[in-house]
């Protein structure tokens, strides 16, 4: 009996005592005979509903579950269960918010729901870092998450992690793995006998597995091929461009419908044949079949977008077209700009990140999907160097493409199929895509490209300056209505767009097109308008400035306030999406968190608690963020950079009298307006659909004319 008063200090002693550095359990067994009752442990003070079991501490129904406890250390780690529920922890150290977790106007939070949204996994989440050595009073409160077991434990750091040593080791191992590939590389190199002796014996393999199908195809490839160069050299094909883009689309069309290998084998025979004889309309097909990407040609277990197997069979073409023509150099005749040495530098760029992002299986994909794949495409058309008409090729692949897609977005607005409900419960059409807005996304640079040449029917679309040829298409000169021709696709472009209900299309995208457009048009043709006419647009230009502005502005912006304070509206959930992401991109500000990690990083450390009814947003909705999150800070740079360079090409006089150049800077004005609230780059339409945009722009095929070999057209600087 007299010693239970010292028993008792010695206890609360305990209680009192600060956690030192090391590991601790949310739940200790608390001395029964056979381990079953579990308990905090001494220093832990647990407030409320605590449930504990070997499996950690459990948070109860009713609200007000606390803890707090004392550490002595540098930072402070929670190691918790994560899982398919939606969960919070808010944490304090020292009364003020944790400092390595993303903050709302509540405090610090811990995101307990898991990266996928469905596996449960124990994790160890730093919550603080980098305080002075000493003690430090923490205090945590569970928001949600009752029978799940979140808390599993704590860990106390004692000192900062040398990170100047990791940081070395770092570099040394690039070193290491640069030196290594460049040893591979160099005894690649230099065994080339018998690397051509191995290729020879897959080679010879590979036709004995052919069988009889193989055979007649490789027959028939070579028989097409002979009597195909013929008439190339004799002078008697007059298909000109149109016809060999339909040739092109009809081939990979039976190659993509093809149900059995056997065919599937020979037709891609065939269509590489045809790219071997016409590279460029390789590109072509790429851009016209980049937006249906969500249906891929499926082989055995796998499945590629059309758009890949496009370019990559270019690709393959180009390389054994110069193996035959016995030119070794590939890129012969390369004149290094400075957009190239920005695609190089942004593809290196996206490559550290994803070498080095958290889920590298989703990294690498969007790597080959979106970088890799897009910056070959713009590879091979410098390297091509086409002339007018076989870019024109391009241009109206590319806009067959995007006007399928809008005709598919029609069909559902006409059948009521395929729907989306959006905001106030309006119908609208998706098109080949899953979402509305992805569909006004890749229409919004269609559109500009569609007005120019309705606006300019003059301009050569094919033409060659040198005078017409049986190949060439003048429009203007084919049709007296051709106007009307012309306004077809746009009417039906823009009604497609009106079915997507995307605000983001018609407040920002289409309005950011229509003005570059105009105001190139009129910097071109302002000293040939009459001076009444310039007298009233400058008056109306004044009173809009000064009155009109006045008055709506302030509208727009109580209305945008408003938006942004009703939880639920999609304005609301932007601007917490964006504050997400700057906290992302404060703990991550040199490489970001890699292609395609957004989303994972999001839904699991930087989510808002009030946002949690948008968990699976994959990207910030906005251009520049994303390039940022995406590929980090160079590539963001890389991709500022290829604004510059569009822009100062632009900004030279004439570019409203080619409808080319004229449409491809509507189409990247459409690009940056809608992308302020949208993606801008990182799909696979957009990204081929950018490389078309700016390679019409920055290296205009117009300027400098065909001397009439394909190896000699470059796409000028």
């Amino acid at each position: 009996g007299r010693w239970r008063p010292a028993a008792e200090a010695l206890r609360a002693a305990a209680r009192s005592a600060p956690f030192t550095p090391g590991y601790y359990p949310a739940a200790i067994p608390q001395g029964s005979s056979d381990g079953s009752v579990y308990g905090p442990p001494p220093g832990a003070v647990y407030e409320g509903a605590w449930r504990f079991s070997a499996l950690g501490a459990d948070v109860g129904q009713e609200k007000g579950d606390r803890l707090s406890f004392i550490f002595e250390g540098t930072g402070l780690a929670l190691r918790v269960r994560r899982g398919g529920y939606r969960a919070h922890l808010y944490v304090w150290v020292d009364g003020q918010p944790a400092n390595r977790l993303p903050q709302d106007e509540r405090g610090a939070y811990l995101i307990l729901t898991s990266s996928d949204y469905a596996t449960s996994e124990v994790v160890t989440v730093p919550v603080a870092e980098g305080l002075p050595y000493g003690k430090h009073t923490v205090r945590i409160e569970a928001e949600r998450g009752w029978g799940q077991w979140a808390l599993v434990g704590w860990s106390i750091a004692g000192v900062q992690p040398a990170i100047p040593l990791y940081r070395g080791a770092l570099i040394l191992s690039l070193m290491g793995m640069g030196l290594g590939g460049w040893l591979i590389l160099s005894g690649l190199l230099g065994s080339r006998g018998a690397l051509r002796e191995t290729l020879g014996r897959i080679g010879s393999g590979m036709a004995d597995r052919l069988g009889w199908w193989g055979a007649w195809g490789l027959s028939g490839v070579v028989y097409l091929g002979m009597w195909w160069a013929a008439l190339e050299s004799w002078g008697n094909r007059r298909w000109g461009e149109v016809g060999w883009l339909g040739l092109g689309l009809a081939l990979s069309g039976i190659f993509y419908l093809a149900p059995r290998i056997a065919f599937i084998a020979l037709t891609a025979l065939m269509l590489l044949g045809l790219l071997m004889a016409r590279p460029t309309l390789g590109l072509a097909l790429t851009a016209f079949w980049a937006p249906f990407y969500l249906y891929p040609k499926p082989f055995f277990e796998k499945a590629f977008s059309m758009a890949e197997l496009s370019i990559l069979m270019t690709a393959a073409a180009w390389v054994l077209r110069r193996a035959i023509l016995q030119k070794k150099n590939l890129w012969a005749g390369w004149k290094w700009e400075e957009a190239d040495r920005w695609m190089l530098i942004f593809f290196g760029a996206a490559t550290l990140s994803a070498a080095l992002a958290a889920f590298p299986r989703v990294a690498w994909r969007e790597w080959r999907m979106v970088i890799l794949e897009p910056l070959l495409f713009y590879a091979l058309a410098r390297a091509m160097r086409p002339t007018r008409a076989e870019w024109g090729t391009v241009l109206i692949a590319f806009l067959l493409g995007g006007l399928g897609a809008a005709g598919v977005g029609l069909a559902q607005w006409i059948t009521g199929t395929g729907l989306i409900t959006g905001e106030a419960g309006a119908q609208c059409i998706r098109g080949p895509y899953g979402s509305p807005n992805n569909l006004a996304l890749y229409l919004g640079r269609l559109f500009p490209f569609l007005l120019a040449f309705s606006m300019n029917p003059s301009g050569a679309m094919f033409s060659h300056r040198a005078g017409p040829s049986p190949s060439e298409i003048r429009i203007g000169s084919v049709l007296p209505g051709i106007r009307i021709l012309t306004g077809i696709p746009l009417i039906l472009t823009g009604l497609a767009l009106v079915g997507t209900c995307s605000e983001g299309a018609w407040f920002l995208g289409i309005p950011a097109a229509l003005t570059v457009m105009g105001g190139l048009w009129l910097r071109d043709h302002w000293g040939e308008l009459p001076r009444w006419i310039r007298w009233g647009m400058g008056v109306l230009m004044l009173a809009g400035l000064l009155i009109v502005a006045p008055i709506v502005a302030p509208r727009v912006g109580e209305a945008l306030a408003q938006r942004a304070a009703t939880p639920g509206s999609t304005v609301f959930f932007r601007i917490r999406l964006w504050a997400s992401t700057m906290d992302l991109l404060r703990e991550h500000p040199l490489l970001g968190v890699g292609p395609d990690n957004f989303l994972y990083w999001f839904r699991s450390r930087y989510i808002r608690p009030d946002a949690w009814q948008e968990p699976h947003l994959s990207h910030p909705h906005n251009l520049f963020l994303d390039f940022w999150a995406r590929t980090g800070l160079l590539g963001l740079i890389a991709g500022i950079a290829w604004q510059i360079l569009f822009w100062r090409r632009v900004g030279r006089r004439g570019t409203s009298q080619d409808p080319w150049r004229w449409g491809a800077a509507g189409a990247m004005a459409n690009t940056l307006g809608h992308g302020l609230v949208d993606n801008g780059f990182f799909l696979v339409d957009l990204s081929m659909a950018f490389m078309v945009i700016f390679l019409t722009e920055v290296f205009d095929p117009g300027s400098q004319e065909s001397n009439g070999t394909r190896e000699d057209n470059a796409l000028p600087p």
